[in-house]
């Protein structure tokens, strides 16, 4: 007795597992972008310090650095305050915590955002 098996669309999986896992990594390194972005602006518009000379909340910037995103690979960012006194500000009030917090929601949000998308590329 035999019994023969025959497995079809496994092109079409692997097709769209590609697209899926394409869709996880950009939503990723979008994470990064707009979380930083979002965050920094949050930290310019809602601190709890007196500038007085603007310095400080001008130097408050937010950018994505990196979208190496392959096997292994990241989406890095950086959420700085740039002025010399930044650090002993931060020390009191801080406002770059709270930035750091604010950009941890969004970069949460937009990865469940990119995986419900893939999720749906698979259950096409």
């Amino acid at each position: 007795m035999n019994l023969h098996v025959r497995i079809e669309g496994v092109e079409e999986l692997q097709r769209d597992w590609r697209r899926a896992l394409s869709e996880v990594a950009s939503s990723m390194a979008t994470a990064v972008q707009k979380g930083t972005e979002e965050a920094a602006r949050d930290a310019r518009g809602h601190h709890r310090y007196k500038d007085r000379t603007y310095n400080l909340t001008k130097s408050v910037a937010g950018r994505l650095t990196d979208r190496a995103l392959g096997a292994g690979g990241a989406a890095l960012g950086e959420l700085v305050a740039d002025a010399p006194y930044a650090g002993y500000v931060d020390a009191w009030s801080g406002f770059m915590g709270l930035a750091y917090l604010q950009c941890e929601r969004v970069m949460v949000r937009e990865i469940e955002h990119g995986i419900a998308r893939a999720r749906v590329i698979v259950e096409e």
